[in-house]
């Protein structure tokens, strides 16, 4: 079966077989682990930038009228 592969503008990398509409990291500030991450988890920082982040994807897929892969 093919697959078909469609660049969402919102993320940064190219679609792949596990990632049907592309990927990207984390931010570098909340990607390193580190002493530091403990205060941006506690805060909500990385809850936060996760949820923002789902939110652009699926509005983008909405718009599109694409699948949920």
């Amino acid at each position: 079966m093919k697959r078909e592969y469609i660049k969402l503008k919102c993320l940064s990398e190219q679609p792949c077989d596990g990632w049907l509409y592309g990927w990207e990291y984390l931010r570098p500030d909340i990607r390193d682990r580190n002493c530091y991450i403990t205060k941006q988890i506690v805060s909500g920082t990385v809850v936060g930038y996760i949820k923002e982040k789902f939110g652009t994807i699926l509005h983008e897929i909405e718009e599109k009228e694409l699948k949920m892969p």
